[in-house]
């Protein structure tokens, strides 16, 4: 049967009184008789001085102070697994990797709807400028309409003229025409003028042309130059035209007349309010110019309702992609049971969310093109007014461009055979007096009458482009004058030079605002109107002010999810947290399996780093703390002396066997042949004292509550002493007062009636002892 240390405690203390009384009892009915007692058969001991170490004992079972669980901070399949059992690691060393591929789609995607939300918002941002209307090319714009018409998408809202460059077309004999080719010289005179401008033919027809005043049987050429239209020359301005080819000169068997390069007609891109016309009616205009404006408030719900369908489909497929993966992991873990979202169904949002997104694309890109822009540079002239509504495609205005004319002259067959596209040409105006110098676009191969009688001549016109030489406006008369290697060649009649007008149509519906005059010139790219519906207004700030919040939204959750990636790629690669040995558990993962979050994958031990933990009783725990030296031996290692120190000690203590206990954990210094598991002693050195008087702890008796030690006297006999005793081990107790150095005592037990001092400590799971070293 056990019995506690507290029964035990009560017993020796009944003990102690009850001996106590015996020897008190005993002291007076013997005192008489002491000093015929002879001590010479009796133990003695002297005092003598020494050091004494205070230590509380123990045993345990060693184990690694270090070890360290490997666990998996987030779930995925593991794609590299390197922790080998027994393998030594350092810390930071990769043990394993996990597949995140989901959360890098995931990062993709947020990237994609950042760029579709940007998108969306430069549209809004570009809308918000209304659609402006800017000269496609430079040159007289003249209005079709005026400063708050109405407009149409795609109706012709102005025309612009380009008065850098002139055509004339002079009719020439089929021998003139003969040797006038694309690309000569020519140059177009107005003898009223006294002007000449230089160009180059541009076509020479092969169709002969019947000649005005000239003899009814005599068929001519067409041949047409274009020239510089430096002087901005006016069409239908007459003059004779010379063609230069490279050893002659033919000039146009009639008069030629200048013509403006062909006006572009600017259609309106779609229906809508002309809500700003940037230049007047006949004012100059540049390529690229914004020249109107047209908005349509229609289109804005379109686009509305179109954006919210794809938000609806987006939330769908998002949905169906969830379930999509949920039963995937499902069926990983209880097998193919579980339902999965039909591959057909995802397919098919994916397409109608393909379709919407391209419908959404159209629809702003239709409502930006309410932006109109001179289509080239010339003269603008609107169809159109401000505030008017226009239909998609129709025409609301023209460009004329100016800068370069045509003349059209006839040239005899003769003539025309000797001249080739290319050569030079002059354009002499009567009406100006000036030559313009151009080149030869055009030579007709068919004479002008259609017929070509045996021995008759034919007219061909040859066209020519030159520089306008100050805006001339069209039907400007003059001779064309060709260069050949043949001499010059001379349209046979006088031709015109003309421009071509460039129309400029709406781009969308809605009301013009037109910000150039009717005939004033205009540049390139030139704004020139604006087309706009107020109604719309407030509502396209109010949605960039929404695109703008989502905009930063997005952008903070590709933040938030960057930072997430960083983090999961950082936990999708496990590292060591500690040097040491690695230990797999039972069932050990690898390369393709699956693990959860907080799944232990490893453990890493350092062997290197060895401990024990020891019961120690509730009397002596008060009296450990950590950092105390402890002296440790191993049974497989009986003749090594290990060191180590208390590391920690336990907050609870346990009940064995009646008795509270508590773990001291210590930890041991490296040594060679230590193993987990073995057993070792532990002595946890509690005090040492030095120089202290000591006595043997068996000569020290309890009577009263007091300590007596019987000392020696001269005469043989002993004489009880009351001592104060400090600290003790299992053989020897210090003397704090009522003994000196050297003096000899009775050792208690050789004696009848004498009653021993009982060690303190001693616990059944480790208990106090002191050890002494006592000096000789």
């Amino acid at each position: 049967m056990k019995i506690s240390k507290r029964v035990m405690t009560r017993l020796l203390a009944a003990v102690i009184i009850l001996s106590a009384i015996i020897a008190t009892v005993t002291w007076h009915g013997t005192a008489a008789q002491r000093s015929s007692t002879s001590p010479a058969a009796e133990m003695t001991a002297v005092t003598t001085r020494g050091d004494l170490e205070v230590i509380v004992s123990g045993s345990g079972t060693l184990q690694s102070e270090v070890r360290e669980d490997v666990r998996v901070s987030l779930s995925g399949s593991i794609v590299r697994f390197d922790a080998e059992a027994g393998r030594k690691v350092s810390a930071g060393d990769i043990l394993a990797k996990l597949d995140v591929q989901d959360m890098e789609l995931q990062l993709e995607r947020k990237r994609l709807d950042i760029e579709i939300q940007e998108r969306e918002l430069q549209k809004l941002r570009e809308e918000e400028t209304e659609a402006v209307l800017t000269a496609r090319e430079s040159g007289q714009i003249d209005w079709n309409m005026r400063d708050g018409d109405r407009v149409q998408s795609g109706s012709n809202i102005a025309t612009i003229t380009d008065l850098e460059y002139i055509e004339v077309t002079g009719r020439f004999s089929a021998a003139d025409a003969a040797g006038i080719t694309e690309g000569q010289t020519a140059t177009f005179s107005l003898p009223n003028y006294l002007l000449e401008f230089p160009g180059q033919v541009t076509s020479v027809s092969t169709i002969p042309r019947p000649g005005n005043s000239l003899p009814a049987l005599t068929a001519f050429y067409e041949v047409t130059a274009e020239f510089d239209n430096a002087q901005n020359l006016p069409n239908g301005v007459r003059g004779r035209m010379t063609v230069h080819t490279s050893s002659e000169k033919f000039q146009a068997a009639q008069p030629a007349t200048l013509q403006l390069m062909e006006a572009t007609n600017i259609r309106a891109p779609l229906a809508g309010t002309i809500s700003k016309l940037h230049v007047d009616s006949n004012s100059m205009v540049s390529e690229g110019r914004q020249i109107a404006e047209i908005t349509d408030s229609q289109l804005d719900r379109q686009i509305s309702e179109a954006e919210a369908r794809l938000r609806q489909y987006d939330f769908e497929l998002s949905y169906l992609l969830a379930q999509q993966s949920s039963s995937a992991v499902q069926q990983s873990i209880y097998g193919s049971g579980s339902q999965n979202p039909s591959e057909v169904q995802i397919q098919q949002l994916l397409m109608e969310i393909g379709n919407l997104n391209a419908e959404i694309d159209r629809l702003y890109d239709r409502r930006s093109s309410g932006k109109l822009s001179t289509p080239a540079k010339g003269k603008l002239q609107w169809q159109v007014k401000e505030g008017d509504r226009v239909q998609e495609g129709s025409i609301i205005a023209t460009v004329q461009p100016l800068e370069k004319i045509n003349a059209t002259g006839i040239f005899s067959k003769e003539h025309v055979n000797k001249i080739s596209a290319g050569q030079a040409v002059e354009f002499y105006l009567f009406e100006h007096g000036i030559t313009v110098q151009g080149r030869i676009s055009k030579i007709s191969t068919v004479p002008e009458t259609g017929v070509a009688a045996a021995g008759l001549d034919a007219l061909y016109d040859v066209t020519v482009r030159m520089k306008n030489p100050g805006n001339l406006d069209t039907n400007k008369s003059g001779i064309l004058k060709i260069a050949t290697a043949f001499g010059e060649k001379r349209s046979v009649e006088a031709v015109s030079a003309n421009t071509e007008p460039l129309v400029q149509r709406a781009p969308l519906s809605g009301t013009i605002s037109i910000f150039a005059d009717n005939g004033s010139y205009v540049d390139k790219g030139q704004i020139l109107a604006q087309i706009s519906d107020p109604d719309r207004a407030e509502q396209l700030q109010h949605q960039i002010a929404t695109a703008e919040l989502r905009l930063r939204q997005a952008r903070l959750d590709l933040e938030d999810i960057v930072r997430q990636q960083t983090d999961r790629n950082d936990e999708a690669v496990i590292t060591a947290p500690i040097s040491g040995t690695i230990l797999l558990p039972t069932q050990a993962a690898g390369v393709g399996s699956h693990v959860s979050q907080g799944t232990i994958l490893a453990t890493v031990v350092d062997y290197e780093r060895m401990q024990v933990v020891i019961p120690v009783d509730e009397l002596d725990v008060a009296r450990i703390i950590p950092g105390q030296s402890v002296r440790i031996t191993a049974h497989a290692l009986p003749d090594t002396i290990i060191k180590g120190h208390v590391l920690k000690i336990a907050e609870e203590g346990s009940d064995r066997g009646g008795v509270s206990v508590f773990n001291v954990t210590v930890a041991i210094e490296a040594t060679d042949g230590l193993r987990a598991g073995m057993t070792v002693e532990a002595d946890i050195l509690v005090k040492s004292l030095q120089d202290i008087l000591l006595i043997p702890i068996e000569s020290v008796t309890s009577q009263g509550g007091k300590s007596i030690v019987h000392l020696l006297t001269n005469d043989g006999g002993t004489l009880p002493v009351e001592i104060q005793v400090g600290e003790n081990d299992n053989s020897k107790i210090q003397i704090i007062s009522g003994l000196e150095e050297g003096q000899q005592i009775l050792i208690q037990g050789s004696t009848a009636g004498s009653v021993p001092m009982p060690s303190p400590g001693g616990g059944m799971f480790g208990g106090m002892r002191q050890q002494q070293g006592i000096d000789q």
